[in-house]
């Protein structure tokens, strides 16, 4: 199949939804389809990949998001359009309200759509309050009604957002189908030395370390975390918080109040592994997430998890089997489950951690059940045969045919 993806910015650094982008174009290919990216913003290591194309948009406060997304909804049309007269497209894959033009795709070009809604604008409404959140969130949801109103099928990452989308847009439930998002599961790494990488920041071996990977900002809940920590009456304790600090919050790592909580920044991808391989402890406290890849990832290290009961991080985290969840916005509770699993056998719930993940949200699952939808909506096939000299050959075949 020929797909291609209307996306959010597609740039290294904008998180989770890039690398969803990311993993399903690379695996895609990797079965044989051909994948291309329209996004609003393309990050610097793919300006020269010719699968990876810009749609221009600008907007202006207080309505910058709503507005981005209408000029994308025109920009990302018309590159899809010299994009489909080259290529032919099979199959539309938007993510939320970047298919906003659902309609115009499948009625003028005829290029079938398949909507990824991983978390509605109108279900954040239920649980971010204020005024400010209002007002960007519900033009946002606005904008989701047509996406998914005229969209052929719908994912989404969890069944929790399956009701919401059907009081936004009431639809035939078959239309909506559930795929979480994936992880690769790692082997052991015997290069990676956590006595020498603990010594490195003063950490002791027998020290219990938390780890919180992700946007240093208060909605990741990271106050809330830091509040917590300076809590915990363990004294044998360490709290590393890696990623790049929002500028709410600037400065956060050079306050006292916070014991010594260790503020590393945005981090290498090597450097981000180091750490998920040699920490006990792993806590998201997010005050909303759609499933958040950075608990998948620590998941597949092999951590137990201490999560919010939130949104789909109740499907990650088995509360009191793989780790608990607590109330968002709630740093006493926290703090009293990060010093009760540091007395647990937290070693074992990080080996149920790590089953789940591979059971449950591993990639290749994932990629089956999204290639799996993607054939129902185009009407074809696609299957793997073994050639007479060993090499896997990928075919494409019309239902019916």
């Amino acid at each position: 199949m020929k797909i291609c993806i209307l996306g959010v910015r597609y740039i290294a650094t904008a998180g989770g939804m890039y690398a969803y982008e990311r993993n399903i174009k690379e695996r895609l290919e990797a079965r044989g389809h051909t994948v291309h990216i329209i996004a609003p913003e393309v990050g610097k290591e793919h300006r020269n990949d010719k699968t990876v194309h810009k749609a221009w948009v600008f907007g202006f406060y207080p309505l910058d998001a709503f507005i981005r997304k209408i000029v994308f909804a025109f920009t990302s049309f018309r590159v899809l359009y010299l994009l489909h007269k080259q290529i032919k497209v099979d199959l539309v894959y938007a993510m939320g309200s970047y298919g906003l033009n659902a309609l115009f795709i499948r009625k003028l070009l005829g290029i079938p759509v398949v909507n990824h809604a991983p978390f509605p604008s109108m279900y954040r409404l239920k649980s971010e309050r204020g005024l400010k959140k209002w007002a960007y969130l519900f033009p946002l949801g606005l904008l989701e009604y047509p996406a998914l109103r005229f969209a052929d099928k719908i994912i989404i990452l969890s069944e929790i957002f399956r009701n919401v989308i059907q009081e936004l847009c009431p639809m035939d439930t078959n239309k909506i189908v559930t795929i979480p998002n994936g992880v690769d599961i790692p082997e052991q790494n015997p290069d990676i030395d956590c006595a020498n990488i603990r010594n490195r920041y003063g950490i002791g071996v027998n020290t219990a370390l938390y780890l919180y990977v992700g946007w240093v900002t208060k909605k990741k809940g990271v106050v809330d975390l830091l509040k917590a920590y300076r809590m915990v009456k363990n004294s044998d304790k360490k709290l590393i918080v890696v990623g790049a600090i929002d500028k709410e919050l600037a400065g956060v790592e050079e306050k006292d109040n916070y014991e010594d909580a260790l503020f590393t920044g945005y981090v290498s991808e090597r450097e981000k592994e180091e750490f998920f391989r040699c920490a006990d402890i792993f806590v998201f406290p997010s005050h909303s997430e759609g499933q958040p890849f950075t608990v998948l990832e620590a998941m597949s290290y092999g951590l137990p998890v201490i999560a919010t009961r939130k949104d789909g991080m109740v499907d990650q985290v088995d509360d009191g089997k793989t780790g608990f969840l607590v109330s968002a916005s709630n740093p006493r509770e926290l703090a009293e489950k990060m010093g009760f699993i540091a007395g647990l056998d937290y070693k074992q719930m990080g080996v149920l951690s790590r089953e789940k993940a591979k059971r449950e949200f591993g990639w290749t699952d994932v990629i089956d059940k999204a290639i799996r939808v993607f054939e129902e909506v185009t009407g074809t096939l696609h299957y793997s045969i073994q050639s007479k000299k060993g090499f896997e050959v990928s075919l494409l075949k019309k239902r019916g045919g």
